[in-house]
């Protein structure tokens, strides 16, 4: 009688540590899967956070932030380095908010969503510009001013009408022209028809 009940004992010894080892063995199976699960969350939130903070942080002062974005294409580390020089330049962005803003300009904006530059009608190339001044103009107006700014923004007669002074002060924003290539801007813009 004694050695029946201690062999139904072991029994359910083995049954209760095989049923926990079974549990143990699904729990890390379970949390492997969601660590690998978390990553991909975990980005998602925090290109919603950078969403949220090129709304409140950057919009004020690059209205257009939709042309900016279409046309920069850059890496993460590209992007981080620009959230730096806004904050540099006076941009209110909190330590919390870089990472989040780097993503999502990653995310947006990165160099892997770059797409082949657009071709004229039924695949065409684009028609040749006008004159050399004009196709030297519009080389240095998509190397600095389109950083910044649509093509259609950037060539807009100001009020003024006096380009040297609009683009001394682009330059004093930071803008890497040199002088000779201001002074072809210049030419041209004075020249260009007017936008409307």
């Amino acid at each position: 009688m004694q050695r029946g009940r201690t062999t139904i004992g072991a029994f359910w010894l083995v049954v209760s540590i095989v049923l926990v080892w079974t549990s143990a063995f699904y729990q890390a199976i379970g949390a492997a899967a969601a660590r690998q699960r978390a990553p991909q969350a975990d980005r998602q939130e925090l290109i919603a956070k950078g969403r949220q903070a090129v709304a409140q942080t950057c919009v004020p002062c690059h209205v257009g932030i939709v042309q900016i974005l279409q046309l920069h294409k850059k890496s993460a580390n590209e992007w981080r380095n620009t959230v730096y020089s806004m904050i540099g330049r006076g941009a209110h962005i909190l330590p919390e908010e870089i990472e989040p803003l780097t993503a999502f300009l990653a995310a947006t904006a990165g160099v892997e969503r770059q797409s082949a530059p657009a071709a004229g009608p039924a695949g065409s190339p684009a028609a040749p510009p006008a004159s050399p001044l004009a196709a030297e103009a519009k080389s240095i107006l998509d190397r600095h001013c389109r950083r910044c700014h649509d093509l259609e923004l950037a060539t807009r007669k100001p009020a003024s009408g006096d380009w040297n002074t609009v683009i001394t002060r682009m330059v004093s924003y930071g803008a890497d022209i040199s002088s000779a290539d201001q002074q072809k801007l210049v030419a041209h813009l004075n020249v260009a028809p007017k936008q409307p």
